[in-house]
């Protein structure tokens, strides 16, 4: 099963409150594999365990290579990836891919972010693209509670 596939079979699962884990007792024991705890953020914990789960799980070479690379923040998950020699990192978002927003101040990425999967591109518009996003909502707040489909720009 593809990554972005396993995502989508998660769209409106909620989280429980306080970040205090999941009701789907299916994607609490993914999000705890991928080392989600309680009161964390979890939006790249959630992409961990689609592209873990995509490889075949933790018992493959690719399942493991990539719990190493992935970590509970954006900056250090895209940090990660980019000194990886075993994936290619873009600009340009491409269908399956993770997808990585870091805030930057000053030209130069902070540690808050966001992670997503890519869906399909030019949803909506010439420099679109849509995503499945974990710790998000589907009013677009900035504070999420549920896995959504949402419409993004390429542009900055």
């Amino acid at each position: 099963m593809k990554a972005i596939d396993y995502a989508k079979s998660f769209i409106g699962e909620k989280e429980k409150p306080n970040n205090g884990g999941f009701y789907n007792p299916i994607l609490q024991e993914a999000m705890t594999k991928a080392g989600h705890k309680k009161g964390e953020a979890w939006c790249c914990y959630f992409a961990e365990a689609c592209f873990v789960e995509s490889a075949g799980g933790d018992t493959t070479p690719k399942g493991r290579l990539l719990r190493t690379l992935f970590s509970a923040n954006c900056v250090q998950t895209w940090r990660n990836f980019v000194r990886s020699k075993e994936f290619v990192t873009s600009k340009t978002p491409i269908p399956g891919a993770l997808v990585l927003f870091m805030k930057k101040k000053n030209g130069l990425p902070t540690t808050s972010g966001h992670a997503g999967i890519v869906d399909k591109l030019a949803v909506g518009g010439v420099n679109m693209f849509s995503t499945v996003e974990g710790n998000t909502n589907s009013t677009g707040s900035r504070e999420g509670d549920s896995v959504q489909p949402k419409k993004r720009s390429t542009s900055p």
